[in-house]
């Protein structure tokens, strides 16, 4: 079978599909969705806000889903996975978003364009909202790896100054060392966690006891997202330099370490 051949096999498939399939069309983008998004001088946070307006009752993340149950052997509740998936629609996700935005610019130490967020986690829908966040504040996001040792992060702190250190709940007790010796941190936001399982519940309540003297703010992503909420929505950073520090991606060199 020649490769033009093949073309239009795949042309012909994906036209059935979308003739008949009625998930597939209701996935399908909008030509005028796109054209808006791509219009000249359009900011990356205004971007985002046109799609997720625009697909607002679409599917936007999946997180596979979970329970929490007790362990008959130690007695403690942790999660288990299901074989499902959860979803949120775009709609969610910007309110979401906007949420966390508004709380992140209030309080005690409000962040502004142009600070660092530190990231220590795992891909996942919350994962990316946060990143989301960042793009629409006009932050700097330095997401880490979570499986490197405080040791090799400490350096990237005293490089980049983070304000706000998100992290996943399975990684707290890393994020918690990074802040303890960290002059800059003044905000810890906990994603993927869920209060029922006992590790988890166990391991934020060392971290607020820890650094109860480090004048950091501890706060599980719910809350934060709760807390804005009741807040105005901050604008979208709409600064016009197309150049701007949007995120700085350490890697590993020959030395090992972080460059």
């Amino acid at each position: 079978m020649t490769t033009e051949t093949r073309t239009d096999t795949r042309a012909e498939r994906l036209a059935w599909l979308y003739a008949t399939d009625s998930d597939l069309q209701a996935a399908r983008p909008s030509s005028a969705v796109v054209a808006a998004a791509r219009r000249p001088g359009t900011r990356l946070a205004e971007v985002l806000r046109i799609y997720a307006e625009s697909y607002a009752d679409r599917p936007a993340l999946g997180t596979r889903a979970t329970t929490v149950v007790r362990d008959p052997a130690t007695g403690r509740r942790e999660l288990r996975l299901l074989p499902s998936f959860d979803t949120i629609t775009y709609r969610r996700l910007w309110a979401d978003v906007t949420a966390i935005a508004a709380a992140w610019r209030t309080g005690d130490s409000p962040v502004r364009p142009g600070d660092f967020v530190a990231t220590i986690g795992f891909a996942s829908a919350d994962y990316l909202t946060i990143d989301l966040v960042s793009n629409y504040l006009g932050l700097v996001a330095v997401p880490l790896q979570h499986n490197s040792p405080s040791s090799r992060l400490l350096p990237i702190f005293d490089e980049t100054e983070p304000r706000v250190l998100a992290v996943s709940a399975g990684y707290l007790d890393l994020a918690v060392e990074c802040a303890e010796n960290s002059a800059s941190v003044r905000r810890l936001t906990v994603f993927d966690y869920d209060g029922a399982v006992d590790s988890q519940r166990e391991a934020l309540q060392q971290a607020r006891t820890r650094l109860a003297r480090n004048q950091v703010t501890i706060e599980v992503l719910p809350d934060t997202i709760a807390r804005g909420r009741t807040l105005p929505i901050p604008p979208a950073y709409d600064g016009a330099d197309d150049q701007r520090l949007a995120m700085i991606l350490y890697t590993s060199g020959s030395t090992g370490l972080p460059k």
